[in-house]
């Protein structure tokens, strides 16, 4: 039941860190699009992912969310089973 637990909780965080990962990515767009386009400016900036990021952006977009989860999971696994072992 405890190692049940543990699971729950490092998948938890993982979600928490991809969604605090995406909510950090927009405010940070929002800075730096008022940043380099004036405050001033008038219309709306269009992004264009596939010509940033290239012929695989979607795999990039992916891969990335999942090495964010996985990252964010294995330190709240790592934390959650320290923290039973006490």
């Amino acid at each position: 039941m405890r190692w049940l637990l543990i699971t729950f909780e490092s998948l938890a965080t993982g979600v928490v860190a991809v969604i605090v990962s995406l909510v950090v990515l927009s405010i940070g767009l929002g800075i730096w699009s008022r940043h380099v386009f004036g405050q001033n400016s008038i219309g709306v900036v269009a992004w264009d992912v596939p010509g940033l990021l290239g012929q695989h952006w979607m795999v990039i977009t992916i891969g990335t969310l999942v090495g964010i989860f996985l990252s964010g999971g294995s330190l709240g696994f790592w934390f959650f089973s320290h923290r039973v072992h006490r």
